[in-house]
């Protein structure tokens, strides 16, 4: 697979700001919403990687759709949650890759189906009609990456769950977050 060079992951905010039915901001609902739905960030000793969790699930698929953070073509789906080991920060990002060299080999078997989307293919799913009229059938490899950020990226968690800057503080928090996905994940965009 060749791609083009493009970071990862992004905000949205344009998108977001045109599209919100409040003026303002799409995302700003979403989280309003699942702040409603969970208060844990609040009521433990240190909630800031809970925080950056909900945000993070606030900003993205399948919450929002189109995400308030944007995915590079290749990346499958990404998550961020709380280490129940240390309280760390986990991230787990699924890439669909070429298959490795010992199964390229193997013979009717296909790899990612791809469709022109923004003036560059991008892999997705195999139709059942493709899956049904294929001559053996498909290999879709996903690489995952899993890892702890650094605990300088944990947003500060905003004082209470309905501080009137919370939409903006968690705006900040993925900005954040972002940045220290893209440091990570980049260089294995780039190796493909």
């Amino acid at each position: 697979m060749t791609t083009t060079t493009a970071l990862p992951f992004h905000v949205g905010r344009d998108y977001d700001a045109e599209m919100a039915s409040d003026g303002h901001s799409r995302f700003g609902h979403y989280v309003r919403e699942a702040v409603a739905a969970d208060r844990d960030p609040w009521d433990s000793d240190d909630g800031r990687a809970e925080w950056a969790a909900l945000v993070w699930r606030a900003a993205t698929p399948p919450v929002m759709a189109p995400g308030y953070v944007r995915y590079h073509h290749l990346i499958q789906g990404a998550r961020l949650y709380r280490s129940q080991w240390d309280g760390a920060l986990l991230a787990s990002v699924s890439i669909a890759t070429p298959p490795p060299a010992p199964l390229t080999r193997l013979r009717d078997w296909h790899g990612w189906p791809t469709e022109l989307s923004g003036g560059e293919y991008v892999p997705v799913d195999p139709s059942e009609r493709q899956v049904s009229e294929a001559r053996g059938g498909f290999l879709l490899t996903v690489t995952e990456l899993a890892f702890a950020l650094p605990e300088t990226v944990l947003p500060a968690l905003p004082a209470t769950p309905d501080a009137p800057g919370l939409a903006h503080d968690a705006a900040v928090a993925v900005g954040a977050l972002v940045g220290a996905l893209n440091d990570a994940v980049s260089p294995v965009i780039e190796a493909l």
